[in-house]
Order: C-alpha cells, then sequence, then structure tokens
C-alpha cells in the first residue's frame, strides 16, 4: 500500500460539514461571548443598585435609632411632666385649703408678671401683699405696676423702693398692694 502524499488532511470528509461546523462554532462563540458581556453588564448594574439600596437601608437605619432615641426622651419627659403635674396638683390642694388662701393672687401675679422679671419674695397677709424682685428695665418694673392696678383682686399698688445694681445692671423693686 503506497501512501498518498497528496492525499488531502480530511481524507475524504465532507467540505460543507467542517465549514458548517466552523460557522456554527464562531457562531456560538459570538453568542456565548455576547451573552457573558451582557450578563457581565447587567450584574454591574444590579451591583450599583444593591450598593445603593445597602447605603440608603443604612441611613434608614441611622434615622430609625435616632427617632428611638428622641422616643425614648418624649417617654421621659412625658413621665416627668405627669410627676411635675401630681406635683402641682398637690401643691394647688395644699393651698386651697389654708385658711388665708392665696392661691388666685398668686395665679394672677403669674399672669402679670413681665418675662424678664424675677420675683424673689411674695409677703402675703391679710390686707397686703408684699412683692420684692429684680427686673432688667424700669418699663418692666412700671408695666407691671400698671397691671396690678387694672386687677379685680388688689388694688392701689404703691412702689416702695426701686435700687440699679451697679455691678449687672438689674433693678431691685418692692411694691405693696391692698387686696380688695
Amino acid at each position: 500500500m503506497e501512501y498518498n502524499k497528496q492525499a488531502p488532511w480530511n481524507m475524504g470528509r465532507n467540505t460543507t460539514f467542517s465549514r458548517s461546523m466552523r460557522v456554527w462554532l464562531v457562531l456560538s462563540a459570538f453568542l456565548i461571548s455576547s451573552l457573558s458581556i451582557g450578563l457581565f453588564i447587567y450584574s454591574f448594574i444590579k451591583k450599583r443598585e444593591i450598593d445603593s439600596l445597602v447605603q440608603h437601608e443604612n441611613l434608614l437605619t441611622q434615622e430609625v435609632a435616632k427617632l428611638d432615641e428622641l422616643n425614648n426622651q418624649k417617654k421621659i419627659l412625658e413621665t416627668d411632666a405627669q410627676q411635675l403635674d401630681l406635683r402641682l396638683t398637690k401643691i394647688q390642694n395644699v393651698i386651697c385649703t389654708t385658711k388665708n388662701n392665696p392661691h388666685q393672687y398668686l395665679r394672677f401675679i403669674e399672669q402679670s408678671i413681665p418675662g424678664n422679671t424675677l420675683l424673689s419674695q411674695f409677703i402675703f397677709n391679710r390686707k397686703n401683699i408684699r412683692l420684692e424682685g429684680l427686673s432688667s428695665r424700669i418699663q418692666e418694673v412700671t408695666g407691671f405696676m400698671r397691671s396690678l392696678s387694672k386687677s379685680k383682686l388688689v388694688k392701689s399698688p404703691r412702689l416702695i423702693t426701686l435700687d440699679r445694681n451697679r455691678k449687672d445692671g438689674q433693678i431691685r423693686f418692692v411694691i405693696d398692694v391692698k387686696k380688695i
């Protein structure tokens, strides 16, 4: 048997089959490459979206923690307010049961006193009330006296002393009023 050196390498195989096989392989490789690139791009976009959602979730978690802390502070303040209300009720009950009741006078003076004025002493006896305090301006003291003179509970407010402190500029005053 003699070997033919010029025989084709595929030794009689069908050339259309090998050509269609090559086309199929090239198309398959292109399709797999396209799908791989598409999946990579899709996964990259989804990863960015997930990272964004994770950041948003972290921010929401921080906000929820802040809200929880604020709710706890609110509950503490509410319990403090309830305790203060109970104390105030007890004080009002004690004041209302005393023989010489200054409660209504205290309420009136509380509503009449200007914002930057502080009462340091309240002396209540049968006929008179003496008010001692500090104010930052003389106009507040005179306005306080005017509101006392318009009252139906007291009459004849009289300014006893009015001294300005040289160190801090506060005005010390003493006012006497007669009960009606």
